[in-house]
């Protein structure tokens, strides 16, 4: 049996020849001086700040204005956030119980700083579901639906403390007071559908945000006989590998559709599936506070695995029981990590480029590995794939303003646990969690042995 089963029909629905982002920020991506930050200063942390400052206190105002201040009807339309949950449905059909998920409390190293996490007992995990909408709007680029009235959300984002992608984005306006939002982002022709299934999502193109967030909804869904035929709608433009992992559950026969930023889909019957996953994209203020570090249904991961580690296990590779995990990206950098990547390999560790291999080939790595190390990074969330008794060491700044319970979190839907090594941060020019750091070699090598000592 060959580990890759056949793809899906995928079928691409044509991008817009032009784009109306309601307050123009397709043209203003595509100027020379956003193309001359992005290239020159974007790397620079006090430009990226200064950057990031303006968006936020400046774009963001302008669009409210812009909005506000528009021709078109739709545009100018206030529509209200209403949650999956209330969403009144003629179709509900069930597709993974609620669960309580019980947490422990991460290792830290060095241990002088494990007062930087605060202890939780758990998190819960509501019921995953599955919704049919009449006459639903699905855009590119979006897990927001609209209705004549109402623009559809998960059931997990809190608006009074969370910005969604769509906001800084520039395709949505959002009054937090009355939890009412203007839709920018306008297709004057959008496509029309009979029946579809949508995947799509603001995240989907982050390998970890569609691995812990958008693939557990897709995998439990066509876990379901009764919606075989049923098309499922995704991203435009996503990753080979994201697009392979969508293989393993979709079957050969049922179509696949890509949806570019700027079309949007209107469908008869729209099924909706409600949140498996969430952590917020961005925080709406500065300082963790309540805020939401990462909820996962574990049913839906179970049914994850169960599909796709039986194929891991045909992949023709040796076996490797220690992994390192390479980081390549401008931001989070460990700025020693040659020393350290050279006394891991010391120690037996096989170092890992996880963008050069494919979906099941991360897999396979993942479930045989007894220990992974790695940064705080995209390429981790694999980690849902690893044995319960694997040692999982996670790379990250010292930064004491850190969502640190995310990855423990998504650990224990899966029954593992992990340890924190912080990294003191080299300068944080502004960019907090994003900045490069430190790590101290001898320290950690030295929680390695004690590791191995054990009984």
């Amino acid at each position: 049996m060959s580990h890759i089963p056949r793809n899906p029909k995928i079928v691409g629905i044509p991008a817009p020849v032009t784009r109306d982002a309601g307050g123009g920020l397709e043209r203003l991506s595509g100027s020379v001086w956003v193309r001359f930050y992005r290239r020159y200063l974007k790397p620079v942390p006090v430009f990226r700040s200064v950057a990031i400052f303006t968006w936020r206190n400046a774009y963001l105002a302008y669009l409210k204005i812009a909005a506000s201040r528009s021709r078109d009807p739709d545009v100018k339309k206030w529509r209200g956030l209403v949650a999956h949950r209330d969403y009144r449905s003629d179709s509900v059909v069930p597709l993974a119980d609620a669960a309580t998920v019980k947490t422990r409390l991460p290792r830290v190293i060095p241990t002088a700083y494990q007062h930087y996490i605060l202890p939780q007992d758990g998190y819960f995990a509501p019921e995953v579901t599955v919704k049919t909408v009449a006459n639903g709007r699905v855009n590119g680029g979006s897990n927001l639906v609209l209705t004549d009235n109402a623009l559809l959300c998960h059931d997990l984002i809190d608006i009074q403390r969370d910005y969604t992608s769509e906001e800084l984005h520039g395709r949505m306006v959002i009054d937090t007071a009355s939890s009412r939002a203007r839709w920018l982002l306008r297709d004057a022709a959008p496509v029309k559908m009979t029946r579809i299934a949508s995947f799509v999502d603001a995240c989907a193109p982050n390998y970890a945000h569609w691995l812990t967030e958008v693939l557990p909804r897709l995998a439990l869904y066509c876990g379901q006989p009764r919606f075989a035929d049923v098309p499922i709608l995704v991203n435009a433009g996503l990753h080979r590998n994201i697009l392979d992992s969508i293989s393993y559950f979709a079957g050969e026969q049922r179509a696949v559709i890509t949806l570019p930023v700027g079309r949007a889909v209107v469908v008869d019957e729209l099924h909706l599936v409600s949140v498996a996953g969430y952590v917020p994209f961005e925080r709406r203020k500065g300082k963790l506070d309540g805020h939401a570090q990462g909820v996962f249904n574990p049913h839906a991961f179970q049914q994850i695995r169960a599909c796709v580690l039986p194929h891991a296990q045909t992949v023709q590779a040796e076996p490797v029981d220690k992994i390192y995990i390479r980081r390549n990206s401008g931001i989070r950098r460990v700025v020693n990590a040659a020393e350290l990547e050279a006394a891991l390999v010391a120690r037996g560790y096989t170092v890992v480029e996880p963008e050069k291999l494919s979906f099941i080939e991360q897999v396979r790595m993942f479930a045989g590995a007894c220990s992974i190390v790695g940064s705080s990074g995209a390429a981790l969330a694999n980690l849902i794939f690893a044995p319960e008794n694997a040692d999982i060491h996670v790379l990250i700044g010292r930064y004491a303003d850190t969502s640190f319970w995310y990855w423990q979190n998504m650990a224990s839907a899966v029954g593992a646990n992990i340890s924190y090594v912080f990294g003191e941060i080299e300068s944080d020019g502004g960019i907090a969690i994003h900045a490069d750091f430190h790590i101290d070699v001898a320290a950690f090598l030295k929680a390695l042995d004690s590791e191995a000592d054990k009984p």
